[in-house]
């Protein structure tokens, strides 16, 4: 290296470098017999001078107004030792917008989880992360609750066995996690919380108690680090389950998260998705899901690990095709994820309704109505019958297996269709030419807000959105699936201040603000998935 070079390199930080080494500079010559030039004297050292392109001149307005303020930025950083007091207070404000800035950079985002498919479509499950340091573990998304819940190592929620649904009580908690100290036999099949090996966790020692139709869990009230999809929330309350009925869930699921809103909340905790919707760590205040069928395909297991999509903070354009029919929520409805039913087809024929309140729930499998609809829904099917209560399946309808049903629900002034793959449940009985249907009775109290809940049987036929603000439910045709939404026929639709049109967005367009609570259920077993076969 030439004896300057090293002294004039520090100088040159920001400018391109070119180096020109004269003819005249001695060259090594290693041909035998050659002679050595004569030495002369050392030239100059020449460096050319690059200029750079600068943001100075850059056609975008913004992108120039922040070189010039960046210029001055780092000329007081530079210099902040000697500047005077109007310096350092333009000195505090610079470090105040960059701290700024980075926030707004960290919150403006978006995360997705991927689903997997347990039960052949009987629950869909997504991975959260408990303690410090975190456990991971699978839990069903549900957006039909708001509390969490875990079980320790000897406790152990049950898997419902009734072809394979699962709805929790509006009272109990569906946000929960086995932990450590479970004591079923099941428990060693799962993935239970070990409450001692988080540095965060805090137990409130106040006992809660949770009632499915499969089964009961029990155990207290705690709180920890809790986090999905890139999103945490320090001092989550959860429960942390020690004590379950056998079956209540199952490998590989360890537990439930609801979505719904703090009002529903047994616990009274601010639910975790509705934590990070209103601190504005979310791009957009909006859930969005993607279902992925698994019914009807050759070679299906019990544990599909493609089972769909849930994001956070924003929605994904990719897995749907046009708008998103944005249904709206009156501000005193944030309990349950609910909207109004405006019409119903079955098999081209109309059904009588008037305007139900419907749950829209991620975390059940099939579709409850009132036993006074479910009688004519299945009317319009030919050779359709109850099942009789004598075989445990009372509440259901099958239907010739030969029938090809087809099922429309109305929402916001648009109809959409339930594929037959997803009405016909298989056959249950030893009359194997008899299938069951996915709609059965599920008779609710008059004080109860809801009539309905729509689960997965609906929701794997459309990209379903949950809004915070303005608070909405929406729908959008899937990618390749165009057909499955049409105009809501005007004899099918009552007066709603709900329609067509309200809240919608274009497509791929993430303007939504919130979706439904997110309440985290992690317990050794899923007590909200049920055993479709």
């Amino acid at each position: 290296m030439h004896p300057s070079l090293p002294l004039l390199l520090p100088l040159i930080p920001s400018l391109a470098l070119a180096i020109v080494i004269p003819p005249s500079w001695p060259v090594s010559n290693n041909t035998p017999g050659a002679r050595s030039p004569s030495p002369s004297p050392e030239p100059a050292l020449r460096i050319p001078l690059k200029h750079l392109t600068s943001r100075q001149h850059h056609p975008d307005l913004e992108v120039r107004q922040a070189w010039l303020k960046d210029q001055a930025r780092g000329m007081r950083r530079k210099y902040a030792r000697h500047l005077d007091a109007d310096g350092q207070e333009l000195l505090r404000r610079d470090q105040d917008e960059v701290e700024l800035e980075k926030r707004e950079l960290h919150k403006r985002a978006t995360g997705n989880v991927s689903l997997i498919d347990v039960g052949v479509d009987a629950s869909y499950a997504g991975q959260v992360t408990i303690g410090t340091p975190g456990q991971t573990f699978d839990v069903i998304l549900d957006t039909g609750s708001a509390d969490l819940y875990s079980c320790p190592p000897h406790s152990m929620p049950v898997l419902p066995s009734l072809i394979g649904f699962w709805f929790g009580l509006a009272e109990s908690p569906r946000r929960w996690v086995a932990d450590s100290q479970c004591s079923s036999s099941t428990c060693q099949s799962i993935s239970l919380f070990t409450t001692t090996s988080s540095s965060t966790f805090s137990s409130t020692n106040q006992p809660f108690s949770i009632t499915y139709g499969s089964g009961t869990a029990s155990g207290v009230i705690a709180s920890d680090t809790v986090s999905m999809a890139g999103f945490s929330v320090t001092g989550q309350t959860f429960g942390a389950v020690n004590t379950t009925s056998s079956n209540l869930i199952s490998n590989p699921l360890s537990g439930l998260m609801g979505l719904a809103w703090k009002s529903i909340a047994q616990t009274g905790a601010t639910p975790f998705w509705q934590s990070l919707a209103s601190s504005g760590q979310w791009s957009n205040q909006e859930m969005g899901f993607y279902l992925q069928r698994w019914r009807g395909v050759t070679g299906v297991t019990q544990v599909e690990q493609s089972g769909g999509e849930f994001t956070m903070g924003g929605i994904d354009s990719s897995k749907f095709t046009g708008s998103v029919n944005y249904i709206s929520i009156a501000s005193g409805d944030t309990d349950y994820w609910r909207i109004p039913v405006q019409g119903m087809t079955v098999q081209n024929g109309s059904v009588s309704l008037s305007s139900p309140q419907a749950a829209i729930d991620t975390g059940t499998t099939l579709i409850g109505v009132p036993s006074s609809i479910l009688s004519t829904i299945y009317a319009n099917i030919p050779g359709s019958e109850a099942m009789s209560a004598s075989t445990g399946y009372s509440g259901y309808y099958q239907y010739p297996c030969s029938t090809t049903v087809s099922v429309t629900l109305q929402f916001g002034g648009l109809s959409y269709s339930i594929s037959n793959s997803d009405f016909n449940l298989g056959s249950f009985t030893r009359d194997t030419s008899m299938c069951t249907g996915a709609i059965f009775q599920m008779n609710l109290s008059g004080n109860s807000p809801i009539q309905w809940i729509v689960g997965a049987s609906f929701l794997k036929n459309v990209y379903s959105v949950f809004r915070y603000n303005p608070t909405a439910i929406g729908f959008a045709a899937l990618t390749g699936n165009e057909s499955s939404v049409t105009s809501g026929s005007a004899s099918n639709t009552t007066s709603s201040s709900t329609g067509s049109g309200s809240g919608k967005s274009s497509s791929g367009a993430s303007t939504s603000r919130e979706v439904g609570a997110l309440g985290l259920v992690i317990s050794v077993a899923v007590a909200a998935v049920a055993g479709l076969v």
